[in-house]
């Protein structure tokens, strides 16, 4: 549906004085740090409200959030630099005019205060402005919008780092776009999509109208995350009405799955001390990982699954001082894992053999002494040219990040768990977690690694970055192709195809509550994923971890109090041919003490003994200081198939009943493209829907 827009536009121009072409604006800033209402003058830096040449600025470094309210705002501009404010305009005749609105534009903006503002109008609140723009200053600046808030604009600009999020609930839905960009748009950052906080989804068919740009999309957000509820989802569709297949429309529709993921606690396992590591091999070639621990006590410990579902071990080794992590591949060539793990204290890696397939047995080779404080290690392929034992040439070769002297240093495998330094490259300053840029845990040999670090500015500002370093097996050597800025400090690093694109990106956690992807084999662009307010991670990984195809991001997140610990499972979500990146933010498993360390593995669940192979398990560490017995936990994300009735269970009450009915009369007849009243996908809603209608009429769980 298409519908002028001039008439706003017209009425806001009425609003500006005659002489506003010729006024000079000035800055009037708000001061109170409190929140409060827009019309009160006490609350402006200049004793009076801002008019319609003024600029409203907010940038007084509050280090809370805070509420502004009003009923009316007509300004020459608005500007929200460092700060998170909420502007709720309410009442039957409120209106929201601007001639520009900037979010993260002033240069007090950092990683740290990126500047959020969340828009919360009715639907009766009239409402333009001539310019959006998000996140300027390359911050992961944010604009969010409330179900009953609709903005007219005629420039669109959402920054490459920032993230624009339409809140939906069960009243969303209709032809009006909750944004409507008259001119052009340029969408280069991440969009989020999902009910308003505690609301519920819109019911199923209900078609959306988000953000509808009259020129047409030029871009498509690098990124697109979408969150819903046990057996409904939000699909994003871009439409297209002006011609040659241009989409002009996105909409989001609401969708029964068919499926449903249920975590599962397997068992814990009691380690003793606190989980500095964990890692996820097969060092027996049964098919099943071993599970592997390091502790904050300098010991590693080893449990092997077993046919009966259970764990032999705790198989133990003695490790060097506070080791940070631990590497597996086949270092002597002999067909078998091995294990390297990096003592910080000492300065080392203990090399641990396993040259009988058992991980009862391993045999401890020589420490290899590395650059002050290792914090990463790696498995990779640095080539054979030079090795002083060809006997040995097929064996898997290592990366050491050491954080006291910002490198990254390659190891050639010798044979006998002996290796021999080959190169030697800059990282940034402090780098530590680290991953290889493969999918799945594949280790791919030759492929590129991330290396989360930080750098100085100039200002002493401290910023993090992902340095992309390429093993090249024909020299040995090491060669940072790229340094990525990041929007925060890198708490972990991991790796997965998340566009189905055959090529892996990179996803950092950082320690200001988001997630960077980086995508690019040669050339690397950024996307920026806020977690939910007001999370912020603590450990991650990616892999596998229910029977679906492909791989999840697994995040450890925990309030900014540092409470109510969980973890965060997305999905990635083919984009129907577009150059996006979609992520479902499918689970929210509570945890009872926050994730230190996390490794996706092939183990067993309860669907290994009904006839279903063998299923990824996640192991689950604690850090110190949890106040916890120390144990990891062991998980499962069981895949259940969500009951027929479902799709009759329109309003997602939990029951079919007489509210569903009044659906399927009100749709009776041919259906339009979406049609969830027909049941039986005829492409009518008719009485044979009604008679399976009724079939499922009473209580309706979904697991």
């Amino acid at each position: 549906m298409k519908f002028s827009t001039s008439a706003i536009a017209t009425t806001f121009l009425l609003l500006l004085p005659a002489s506003a072409a010729f006024a000079q604006k000035g800055d009037n800033n708000w001061i109170n740090s409190g929140g409060g209402d827009f019309d009160l003058p006490s609350n402006w830096s200049t004793g009076s409200v801002p008019g319609s040449i003024d600029t409203a600025v907010f940038d007084i470094g509050a280090t809370l959030g805070y509420e502004v309210f009003g009923t009316d705002v007509n300004v020459g501009e608005l500007i929200f630099g460092r700060d998170d404010v909420t502007l709720s305009l309410q009442g039957p005749v409120s209106s929201l005019f601007a001639g520009g609105l900037t979010i993260g534009g002033r240069n007090t903006t950092s990683a740290l205060r990126p500047g959020r503002l969340r828009i919360d109008l009715t639907t009766e609140t009239s409402s333009f402005l001539d310019t959006i723009e998000v996140g300027k200053t390359g911050f992961a600046s944010r604009l969010e919008l409330s179900p009953s808030t609709r903005i007219e604009t005629s420039f669109l600009d959402i920054r490459a780092a920032s993230t624009l999020r339409l809140d939906i609930d069960a009243l969303s839905g209709g032809f009006v776009p909750m944004i409507l960009c008259k001119g052009s748009a340029s969408l280069l950052g991440t969009l989020e999509i999902g009910p308003d906080d505690g609301a519920a989804l819109p019911p199923l068919g209900t078609t959306v109208s988000l953000i509808e740009v009259l020129g047409g999309f030029s871009s498509t957000f690098s990124t697109i995350v979408t969150s819903g509820e046990p057996g409904r989802r939000i699909d994003p569709v871009f439409e297209g009405s002006i011609g040659f297949g241009a989409a002009d429309l996105l909409v989001g529709v609401v969708v029964a799955e068919d499926t449903t993921n249920v975590p599962e606690e397997i068992t814990d396992l009691g380690i003793g001390a606190a989980t500095f590591a964990i890692e996820a091999t097969d060092l027996n070639g049964d098919g099943f990982d071993e599970i592997v621990i390091a502790t904050e006590a300098g010991k590693l410990s080893i449990y092997s699954p077993t046919a009966s579902g259970g764990f032999s071990g705790p198989f133990d080794y003695v490790l060097g001082n506070s080791p940070t992590d631990i590497a597996s591949g086949d270092y002597d060539g002999d067909g078998t894992n091995d294990l390297a793990i990096s003592n910080f204290g000492d300065d080392d890696l203990t090399i641990l053999l396993n040259p009988s397939a058992d991980p009862s047995d391993l045999q401890t080779a020589a420490n290899l002494a590395v650059d002050t404080g290792p914090s990463a290690v790696l498995t990779t392929d640095l080539g054979t040219a030079g090795s002083s034992n060809f006997l040995f040439a097929d064996g898997d070769d290592i990366v050491v990040v050491s954080k006291s002297s910002g490198t990254a240093t390659g190891y050639r495998s010798q044979g006998g768990g002996l290796f021999v330094k080959s190169a030697d490259v800059q990282v940034g300053e402090e780098p530590g977690p680290s991953a290889p840029i493969d999918d799945e845990n594949k280790k791919d040999p030759d492929a590129p690694l991330g290396v989360g670090g930080r750098s100085s500015g100039i200002r002493g500002q401290t910023s993090g970055i992902l340095s992309i370093v390429q093993p090249n097996p024909a020299t040995g050597g090491l060669d940072v192709t790229a340094t990525v800025g990041l929007s925060g400090l890198p708490v972990g690093v991991a790796a997965a195809d998340l566009d189905g694109d055959g090529a892996a990106e990179s996803i950092v956690a950082t320690d200001l509550g988001t997630l960077d992807i980086i995508s690019g084999t040669t050339s690397f662009s950024r996307s920026t994923i806020p977690l939910p307010a007001p999370r912020t991670a603590t450990a991650i990984t990616a892999g596998r971890f229910d029977s679906e195809p492909g791989s999840e991001i697994v995040v450890g997140v925990v309030d900014s109090d540092g409470t109510d610990p969980a973890l965060l499972v997305y999905r990635p979500r083919t984009s129907g041919g577009l150059n996006v990146i979609q992520l479902d933010l499918i689970n929210e498993i509570s945890l009872d003490t926050a994730a230190s360390a996390l490794a996706l593995g092939i183990g067993e669940t309860s669907a290994s003994f009904t006839g279903l192979p063998a299923q990824p398990t996640l192991s689950v560490g604690v850090g110190a200081g949890s106040g916890e017995t120390p144990e990891v936990t062991l998980l499962g994300l069981i895949t259940k198939d969500v009951p027929d009735c479902n799709k009759a269970d329109f309003n997602g009450d939990g029951e079919v009943s007489g509210a569903d009915l009044s659906f399927i009369l009100s749709y009776w007849g041919p259906c339009g493209t979406v049609c969830a009243t027909d049941l039986n996908d005829d492409g009518t809603t008719n009485s044979a829907d009604l008679g399976l209608f009724l079939g499922f009429w009473g209580p309706c769980i979904v697991p």
